[in-house]
């Protein structure tokens, strides 16, 4: 239990209270406060403790300020624990598992014992570990309820001049001893006494209010000394005994005058529970108990008939049960149009019974009927299959009792949220339950359409807050929802569509500046607005579309707001000669207002060359500015010839010049050659015919070779 602070004066008057209570109780006894709260917050103290155990055993109580005195620990409550004990009154006595025994005298006259019998009187439940009461044990207290538990052994005048508001004895139960009951008061006339019960002994119940005593060992030994057990105040009223035929207690019952009924012909039995309920296909139980002896007999529940089938699409079908349930079942889609399943005479199609609940089951893909099943007044439940993915608008329209629609988890289209129906991203919302009991209703965040007639007709509902998300409010949505009077539209609407709130009360209202567009007569028909909140000046407002027959809204006192600017958006940004244009935007209705961005006034540049110079032609730089775009060009000085090493292709001779050529290394494909003067002559001239002609072909071949190497000088 959770710890609470106490009042001074609390404490105060809880150590008063145990100073009297160490001087008033027997010796061993401890007491002490402590606090701790019930869950309804109520500070609940502990006023007394002790040891209440027999010899050998380890039992103490507990009593709370409450009234409550728990009994707990292992063996035997001792005898006269609390005989005749001055401690507060107390309510409930709780003895909990592991007590074995109450010990005789342990609760005789204890001081709670009252004038009559009344909610005040305390209440017992014992542990099924409790197997004995003592003798005197509770005699002459008063009980509004006494739980036996699983006790076995009852001893002498244990409730001797008790009363108990009802005596209901356990079927563990085998010896009730001497006087045990005699002149108990209790509201029961009737006690059981179980098949284990062995021995009753004399005067058990004398002078109580039996009228039958039923037996269900009819072997229980009853002492026959004198047959005062059960004599009554009114000699006239002896108890009738239930038992079975030929044992003992038959023969107690002939001896001493009680009349007797033979359980194994006679039963009385109760109006029957269904423990097995019918179905489409198979019969039902219903189960019969005889509330003397418990014998039960059964009766076949018939099975739900079909009233009625019909057909409803090329390979879609329905039966209509007795019971009000109807079934949907084939493949594929319904028709365009079907009305026969319609329970109204508006429509003429009077059905043999309401149906209360339908089922669509697995493969039907489609309901394509616009207002398909509308109109069945006393419709509760609906449930859908993985298999149906197109459901037409107004598909449950005017179904009044509607409180829930179930959907397989596992439907790729739909899903429902708390018995709504939605499509399965949760954007739009398809059906709202007409019967669905809430009084407020919030549509979850992330919902963008509210579909047509989704909540048409519907009952119960007085208030529907909306988040940011919807932006489509749909054909007659919320038309004719009698209890609706406050609706909360939100921030991203901007449709409102036709006859969406027509004939709904909404006596004050504000029109987010999100909406663009009010359709026809979406707040008309004998509405009476007082006040029209919008959150932008008059201009915005006389920017809305608006419909026929909104003269309500209209004419309702406007109240209009300023426009909630956000803090803009450079919409062109300014260049070094232009300026540029900043849009501030209204966070409530869509309207723009623009600034001037003056222009920055100086460029700034960036070169790139753009034609690269050459050995003997310059090139060009452009300069283009980052901020507006605006370019200039400069020239690049041309880098002149950056020539190689002479390379000789023919070497001179005595009688021949040599030959060299050089190239631009810059690659521009230039080349210049130049001659290399004769060799000056080493030999005298000869004219010996044979050195002319040595020296002519050498010439010769030198000609040669000039020539390749003119040739592939490259």
């Amino acid at each position: 239990m959770k710890k609470t602070r106490t009042p001074i004066s609390l404490l105060l008057c809880t150590l008063l209270a145990m100073l009297m209570l160490l001087i008033l109780l027997p010796l061993g006894t401890v007491s002490f406060a402590a606090e701790d709260e019930t869950p309804e917050g109520t500070v609940v103290t502990v006023v007394e403790t002790g040891d209440c155990g027999a010899e050998g055993s380890d039992v103490r109580y507990t009593l709370y300020s409450d009234g409550t005195m728990v009994i707990e620990g292992e063996g035997a409550i001792k005898a006269h624990a609390f005989e005749g004990k001055a401690i507060p009154r107390t309510t409930d006595i709780i003895i909990e598992n592991g007590i074995t025994a109450v010990g005789e005298y342990a609760f005789n006259d204890y001081a709670w014992f009252g004038s009559g019998l009344s909610d005040d009187c305390p209440s017992v439940v014992l542990a099924d570990s409790v197997k004995t009461i003592g003798k005197d044990a509770f005699s002459g207290c008063w009980f509004r309820s006494f739980d036996f538990g699983g006790v076995e052994r009852i001893e002498r005048n244990a409730f001797y001049l008790t009363t108990i508001a009802e005596v209901v004895l356990p079927d563990t139960l085998k010896y009730i001893g001497m006087q045990n009951f005699q002149a108990c008061m209790m509201q029961n006339t009737t006690v059981v006494f179980g098949k284990n019960l062995e021995f009753i002994d004399n005067f058990v119940f004398q002078h109580s209010t039996i009228e039958k005593a039923i037996f269900l060992n009819g072997n229980t030994e009853l002492d026959a000394t004198s047959g005062e057990s059960f004599l009554p105040h009114d000699p006239s009223k002896i108890p009738v005994f239930y038992s079975y035929a030929g044992g003992s207690v038959e023969a107690y019952a002939n001896q001493y005058g009680h009349p007797f009924v033979d359980l194994a012909t006679y039963h009385e039995y109760d109006d029957g529970v269904v423990t097995k309920e019918p179905t489409y296909t198979e019969d039902g139980i219903k189960t019969f108990t005889c509330t003397l002896c418990g014998d039960t007999y059964t009766e076949t529940v018939p099975a739900i008939g079909v009233v009625k089938t019909g057909q409803i699409g090329p390979d879609v079908y329905y039966k209509l049960y007795e019971n009000g349930h109807a079934d949907i079942y084939g493949t594929g889609e319904t028709y365009a149009s079907f009305y026969e399943i319609h329970h109204t005479t508006f429509f003429g199609f009077d059905l043999p019974v309401e149906i209360t609940s339908l089922e669509v089951q697995p493969g039907v893909t489609g309901l394509m009927s616009e207002f398909g099943f509308s109109h069945l007044l006393k419709l509760q439940s609906v449930k859908l299959p993985a298999s149906l993915t197109t459901i037409k608008p107004a598909m449950f329209h005017f179904c009044l009792s509607l409180e829930s629609i179930d959907i397989d988890p596992e439907n790729p289209a739909y899903t429902t949220v708390d018995g709504v129906l939605y499509n399965k991203p949760v954007t739009e919302l398809v059906h709202y339950p007409l019967g669905k009991k809430d009084k407020t209703y919030t549509i979850p965040a992330g919902v963008k359409r509210i579909e047509e007639r989704a909540f048409e007709a519907v009952r119960n509902l007085e208030e529907i807050n909306f988040p940011d998300s919807v932006e489509t409010i749909g054909f007659g949505a919320f038309m004719g929802a009698p209890d609706l009077n406050t609706v909360h539209l939100g921030n991203s609407v901007e449709t409102i569509d036709d006859y969406a709130f027509y004939r709904v009360e909404i006596p004050v209202i504000t029109i987010p500046g999100s909406v663009k567009q009010i359709g026809d007569w979406a707040f008309g028909y004998r509405l009476e607005f007082t006040d029209v909140y919008y959150p932008c000046p008059k201009e915005a407002w006389d920017k809305i579309e608006f419909g026929s027959d909104n003269e309500p809204l209209l004419n309702a006192t406007l109240h209009f707001g300023e426009h909630a600017w956000d803090g803009g958006e450079i919409t062109a940004p300014a260049t070094c000669g232009k300026d540029g244009v900043k849009t501030f935007t209204c966070q409530n209705c869509g309207d723009t207002y623009t600034e001037t961005i003056p222009a920055t006034g100086e460029h700034s540049y960036t070169g790139v060359v753009t034609a690269k110079a050459t050995c003997e032609a310059d090139g060009v730089e452009t300069f283009t500015c980052a901020v507006c775009g605006d370019s200039y060009t400069a020239p690049v000085a041309a880098t002149g010839h950056d020539w190689s090493e002479w390379i000789v292709t023919r070497n001179p001779s005595e009688n021949r010049e040599g030959e060299a050529y050089r190239y631009c290394k810059n690659g521009c494909n230039q080349i210049e050659t130049k001659t290399i003067d004769k060799l000056p002559e080493t030999h005298e001239q000869s004219g010996n015919p044979i050195q002319r002609i040595l020296d002519w072909v050498k010439s010769f071949f030198d000609s040669i070779g000039d020539l390749f190497r003119n040739l592939f000088r490259f």
